[in-house]
């Protein structure tokens, strides 16, 4: 047995008569009530119901010796390991942590095995240490003996040796070993050592006394001699066994006993106490005793040998008791530790390991204290009496009667027995208001301690559904209903009923609750239906805060803050604003509130349908209560709160009625404590130390971490960081990071976690470790390489200038030789090249010859600009005397093709008009068609394909009419301003005999004097230019005809050589262009 110490600097001798009184005076508890001890056996995971030992180790594991084994428990998961996973045979019985973080285990039959690093071993011991055997006597408790075949009954690590205890083998003290050793060395103490073969536990006590208890007495080592020597304390008995020993923070010592109760040795004073059943104790048979962070001493004790466990817990406010009776279903109690958060953790032999959690939470349940577990509602009256109201009747509690007087479960009024209560108010007077399921309401009277029923009240409340009751300071009942709200004056029994007419926000009310300064506020389930009335005022004034949520209940809190739970969570209001809105982001358990009920230091509980809030107003953090922390109720039920001149809070819930005792819930004095606990490399367990170097091969990095929270598992959450693969904090409620493909760099792991109450450790846990690089991404590496680089390129350059200053001189003579050739070639197309030149610029001369001037016509303009030397568009006029005839023309290609082809469109014309008499001009643009066709060969698909598009219109000048016909060329007819565009026929001049027959249409244009007539080639719309480069278009022709018509042909002529030359800018002309403009004479 292992007992762990720590000094109080408070006055020993006060604490020491407080909890002397306590033994003797019981505090007064409402009967019926339950503590909670969460249970765990096998079905939630226990590889065995059997649990002899229980410890924390340094990583806040917490270890169970088990009758199979050893069981490693985080708070959510049992991880269990037998003689499969190394361990030695038998059940654990003893562990201890050493001061290197070993977990030395004791097994059933002599085992020993040992866990470092997460590696288990099985212990053997060297022979050396056990004395030979020299006595044949079975029963002599001097008997040496060989070998372990007894349990080890307890380990604790004393004076840099692990010391063991046994049945049948006395003690041994084993020399700490270096890591990874399996064979123990040491020394055995049996009788001769003065102790005896079997021993049950050790204990140290503050001030470095190693103590044994043994089958026959406590025994004490004394260094000196190396021996045991027997210990026994004036006044403590000897006739009873003694099963533990415990030294207390004050220095007190206390022996517990088999049947012979306990005992308490005072550290000033030396005098020995006895306590047993008829002062408080429950059993006499002390197994285990426990001081927690109070000072309380927790004696685990049994009553009979019928295996009924309890815990008696000695404090200066008296005793408590915990058995099965009251929530504790212990048999048999044989290790108890408190944790880092404060917890009580029990080790039961039968029952598996039970968690106590703190007493600020109780709960009061069917059949002693209540006639239903669902408790609709519930209040104290002005005498104090606390009152209940179930699904099943009334429950009614008198702290001041007997303890067998003072809960009445019956006696009520018939219409009140077994019937469904919801509302319970007390007024200002000490009456009892009470509403039923059945929408009546009676009133306790406590003049004469009798109920009355109102007719009146009770009628103006017929076919309405009560919701919600209060009481006002002025002698008003409130009765919210589903279609109204009424005021029952107390003092003149008049009712009065307010609606949407009166200025509520709605007719069906969820809420009332009356403040500090005699406001009412009133809940209605419509959307932002949340009204204040004002005392003495006939008026309402609706509250807006919210257009989309509706109140489910109003409380206020000492500072003056009014909070509102809705179903879409919960709101502070100062002066009709909301300050703060509280969700489940922010902690809650969720958005839909049931209840909520401050203290008197202004926190805030706050009730659901999944447990219970507490919102600090001093830290604005939100903790939660649920079954894991005591709140067993967890459904809470609206209109079933209230705190009771005690300052103790209390709330009905589906399963009975929970009191909270705010000055009870364990103080929270360190933050949650987070551990690095195993890292994995490569998906291998491998343990990693701070500023470890890894290869670059070992880059898929797995941390476990966590930080256990036995008040409420569930509700850690983690953040973690690494530091050179992340940016930022990283929240998750699992217990792992992975991280797959690190770079090669310099990392640390950081990680955080969050309790249930909200805190978060200010210092991270921290791991650093590197990944080394390839060898080669190493700087000498990368030099090595670089250098031979270098010479391998001077090499390559030197030996390449070599080779071309070789070529170089064979290419200078070779270019001597070519040089020469290419200015003799040169020389020649030079002077091909001026004849070539020459030639054109005769055909220029030709064609310019051939064209007619530009002023063939009166009031007429020719925009002539041909793209090179010689053009591909030409012009043609003619006068017969009474028709005068004007066209233009674009042949396909321009420069020297086209002017070919311009000359046998120009000879084709005067050939079909002048020698053959062809006036009209579709039927010259037919004749036209054939003589290109002849004259370019194109009778077969071999032929070649050119061809020319034209517009030609004639003036009768006896009758003053235009004719007009076109191919692809269209005329524009420019009147007023207005253009009319006689459209050209869509085939060119130079079909070939295979394609189909087609005759040029003749147009008649109308036309009056002045009027300007039109006809243009392709190159003017076609030409790029413009700040996108795109083309002029023909809608950019057209507006600009629309502009220059009435001005002088010559200047109109200059306007479009202006416009054209301004649109092309830098960009070179694509076409030729040519544009004939004439006025109708």
């Amino acid at each position: 047995m292992y007992g762990r110490s720590s000094y109080s600097g408070k006055s020993s001798s006060v604490i020491t008569a407080l909890l002397l009184l306590g033994f003797i005076v019981s505090p007064c508890r409402l009967a019926g009530q339950n503590y909670y001890f969460e249970q765990y056996g096998s079905k939630e995971g226990l590889s065995a119901s059997k649990v002899y030992t229980i410890i924390q180790d340094a990583n806040d594991f917490i270890w169970l010796g088990t009758g199979s084994g050893v069981t490693r428990f985080d708070g959510l998961r049992f991880e269990n390991f037998s003689t499969s996973d190394s361990l030695s045979p038998g059940g654990v019985k003893s562990i201890c942590e050493d001061s290197r973080g070993r977990l030395w285990l004791g097994h059933i039959g002599g085992g020993m095995s040992v866990i470092e690093n997460n590696i288990i071993r099985r212990i053997t011991f060297s022979p050396s240490i056990f004395i030979g055997v020299d006595s044949a006597r079975i029963d002599d408790p001097f008997r040496p003996v060989t070998s372990l075949t007894g349990d080890i009954t307890g380990i604790v690590e004393y004076e840099a040796s692990i010391w063991i205890s046994t049945s049948l083998g006395g003690a041994l003290r084993l020399d700490m070993p270096d890591p990874g050793i399996s064979l123990m060395t040491g020394q055995q103490y049996v009788g001769r050592q003065g102790l005896s073969n079997d021993a049950f536990g050790f204990y140290t006590d503050r001030r470095g006394n190693l103590y044994c208890i043994t089958d026959v007495g406590i025994k004490k080592y004394d260094h000196a001699s190396d021996r045991f020597t027997p210990y026994n304390p004036e006044g403590l008995t000897r006739y009873f066994q003694t099963t533990t020993i415990f030294e207390d923070s004050r220095g007190n010592m206390w022996f517990g006993t088999f049947n012979g109760g306990l005992y308490r040795q005072d550290a000033e004073t030396g005098d020995m106490g006895f306590y047993d059943t008829r002062n408080g104790l429950w059993g006499n048979f002390v197994t285990y005793i426990l001081e927690d962070y109070r000072g309380h001493i927790w004696v685990a004790t049994m009553e009979d040998w019928e295996s009924r466990g309890g815990i008696t817990v000695f404090s200066p406010d008296g005793t408590i008791v915990f058995n099965g009776s009251n929530g504790l279903k212990a048999k048999h109690i044989l290790c108890m530790i408190e944790d880092r958060e404060r917890n009580i953790l029990v080790a039961d032999r039968d029952a598996g390991l039970f968690i106590y959690k703190g007493d600020h939470f109780t709960s009061f349940m069917v059949p002693q204290f209540l006639p239903s577990n669902d408790v609709f509602t519930l209040a104290q009256d002005r005498t104090g009496r606390y009152w209940f109201g179930t699904g099943k009747g009334l429950a009614l509690y008198n702290p001041v009667l007997k303890e067998e007087d003072r809960i009445k479960l019956s006696g009520f009024p018939p219409t009140l027995e077994g019937a469904q209560i919801n509302i319970i108010r007390p007024d200002d007077n000490g009456n009892v208001w009470v509403a039923t399921a059945g929408d009546e309401v009676y009133r306790y009277d406590l003049s004469d301690r009798n109920f009355r029923y109102d007719l009146d009240l009770n009628a103006s409340l017929r076919s309405l559904r009560i919701a919600a009751m209060t009481t006002d300071h002025r002698g008003n009942l409130w009765i919210g209903t589903d279609r109204a709200l009424i005021m029952w004056n107390m003092r003149l029994k008049e009712s009065t009923t307010f609606t949407q007419i009166n200025g509520l926000t709605g007719n069906n009310i969820t809420s009332l609750f009356c403040d500090s300064r005699g406001c009412l506020w009133i809940g209605t389930e419509e959307r932002n239906g949340l009204t204040r009335h004002i005392p003495g005022s006939s008026t309402f004034t609706a509250v807006e805060f919210r257009s989309d949520v509706q109140p489910t209940v109003i409380t206020e809190t000492p500072d003056g803050v009014v909070w509102v739970g809705t179903i879409d969570g919960l709101y502070a209001l100062k002066n009709d604003a909301v300050i703060r809105r509280l969700t489940e982001a922010d902690g809650l358990l969720m958005n839909s509130i049931n209840q909520l009920q401050p203290d008197r230091s202004g926190n805030l509980f706050i009730g659901t349908n999944l447990g219970l809030n507490r919102y600090d107003s001093n830290t604005g953090r939100v903790s939660s209560f649920t079954e894991k922390n005591g709140f067993t109720g967890i459904e809470t039920r609206p209109n079933a709160t209230f705190a009771d001149d005690m300052g103790d809070l209390w709330f009905g819930t589906s399963n009975g009625a929970m009191r909270l005792t705010p000055s009870k819930l364990p103080p929270v004095v360190t933050e949650p404590a987070t551990h690095i606990w195993r890292t994995l490399v490569n998906y291998e367990v491998f343990p990693m130390h701070d500023g470890i170097r890894l290869m670059h091969t070992q880059n898929r990095i797995i941390f476990d971490f966590l930080s256990i929270c036995l008040v409420d598992p569930g509700a850690v959450r983690y953040q973690f960081m690494l530091e050179g693969a992340d940016e930022e904090w990283i929240t998750t409620d699992q217990n792992r990071a992975a991280y797959s493909s690190l770079s090669p760099g310099k990392y640390t792991f950081m990680v955080r976690a969050a309790n249930s109450y909200g805190y978060w450790n200010e210092v991270p846990a921290r791991l650093s470790f590197s990944i080394r690089g390839p060898i080669w991404a190493t700087s000498w590496f990368i030099i090595l390489c670089a250098t031979l680089l270098v010479g391998g390129i001077y090499l390559f350059i030197t030996l390449r200038e070599r080779t071309l200053r070789k070529e170089k001189e064979h290419l200078e003579a070779k270019v001597e030789e070519r040089t020469a050739e290419v200015v003799s070639k040169s020389l020649e197309l030079e002077e091909k090249n001026r004849d070539t030149t020459a030639s054109i610029r005769y055909a220029e001369r030709i064609q310019a010859a051939m064209l007619p001037p530009e002023n063939f016509f009166n009031d007429t303009f020719v925009l002539f600009m041909p793209r090179d030397i010689v053009s591909g568009d030409f012009y043609w006029m003619h006068d017969s005397g009474f028709k005068q005839y004007i066209a233009a023309v674009v042949c396909t290609g321009h420069g020297v093709p086209g002017a070919f082809m311009s000359i046998i469109g120009h000879n084709s014309l005067n050939k079909i008009v002048r020698e053959s008499g062809i006036s009209r001009p579709s039927e010259i643009l037919d004749h036209l068609n054939i003589e290109v066709v002849h004259a370019l060969l194109q009778r077969s698909e071999k032929a070649v394909r050119d061809g020319m598009d034209i517009s030609i219109i004639s003036y009768d000048i006896l009758e003053h009419t235009v004719e007009y016909a076109g191919a692809f060329q269209p005329l524009y007819h420019v009147r007023d301003g207005r253009i009319t565009i006689y459209r050209a026929d869509r085939f060119p001049i130079g079909m070939i005999d295979g394609q189909a027959k087609k005759s040029f249409s003749n147009n008649r244009v109308d036309v009056r004097p002045g009027d300007m007539l039109y006809i243009f080639t392709d190159g003017f719309a076609d030409q790029f230019g413009g700040e996108h480069e795109k083309k002029f278009k023909t809608v950019k022709i057209r507006a600009l005809l629309s502009e220059i018509y009435a001005l002088p042909v010559d200047e109109q002529k200059r306007r479009l050589q202006d416009a054209i030359r301004e649109w092309m800018g830098e960009i070179p002309q694509i076409d030729d262009i040519l544009f004939i403009g004439t006025r109708v004479p």
